[in-house]
């Protein structure tokens, strides 16, 4: 979920879009005890970071990487979004 001064933080953008700065991205997971792993990185060996709280965006492209990990559990598939933030 975006959140600027243009979108309240309303409504999920689950593809990304173009957003003005300062842009924050807050991440939602619906399964009890599931943590979220995310990263910007685009290769083979990632840096996954643990998620607590709004991930401010700062001004270009961006692809944002996301996916539920919960021990014991397979981790949920990954969901990629990508943004242009304009300064």
């Amino acid at each position: 979920v975006p959140v600027s001064e243009d979108h309240p933080g309303v409504e999920p953008a689950p593809c990304g879009g173009t957003y003005r700065s300062p842009v924050s991205i807050h991440l939602h997971c619906a399964t009890q005890g599931a943590s979220i792993a995310y990263t910007f990185d685009a290769g083979p060996t990632p840096r996954w970071l643990l998620y607590s709280r709004p991930i401010p965006l700062h001004p270009g492209k961006i692809t944002l990487r996301a996916k539920a990990v919960r021990i014991g559990y397979l981790e949920s598939r990954e969901i990629n979004a990508s943004f242009i933030i304009e300064a």
